[in-house]
């Protein structure tokens, strides 16, 4: 199979932060930007998602990758540090974070839930609410 290329790369970081449409107001950190470059690679060849199934094993490998969801469990204290490095605006991250909380309270108790069930259910959600509150993305650093 044919590795990535740095085009597709860049489309599913973007995809994974459920990005919609760029804008200028990230601060994104090289070490953030760095670790979100490295789960995308580590979870390139993982299926997407599965309306049928209502799975997403690809987000769900992302965000344990990330360190978004640890032991089976969504972990939003990870998010909401990643939320301030990828933006500067205080505004912006208060949303992400608070994209992130309610996202995690609608998926709710994972006992019992694979990874996939859980990244499908959680990026679902997100998907949703960014658009709802006009969250901007963070734009990935030039390589």
């Amino acid at each position: 199979m044919m590795r990535p290329t740095a085009y597709y790369l860049f489309a599913s970081y973007a995809a994974l932060l459920v990005c919609v449409h760029f804008a200028s107001v990230s601060a994104i950190t090289p070490e953030l930007d760095k670790r979100a470059k490295a789960a995308v690679a580590k979870c390139a060849d993982v299926p997407r998602t599965d309306e049928a199934k209502k799975e997403d094993c690809h987000a769900g490998c992302f965000m344990s990758a990330m360190g978004y969801m640890t032991n089976g469990e969504i972990n939003v204290k990870n998010m909401e540090e990643a939320n301030k490095q990828k933006w500067d605006d205080q505004e912006i991250i208060k949303k992400g974070i608070q994209v992130d909380t309610t996202c995690a309270k609608q998926v709710g108790d994972t006992k019992g839930k694979s990874e996939c069930t859980i990244g499908y259910e959680f990026s679902t959600c997100k998907k949703e609410l960014v658009k709802k509150v006009g969250l901007p993305p963070p734009t990935p650093l030039k390589e």
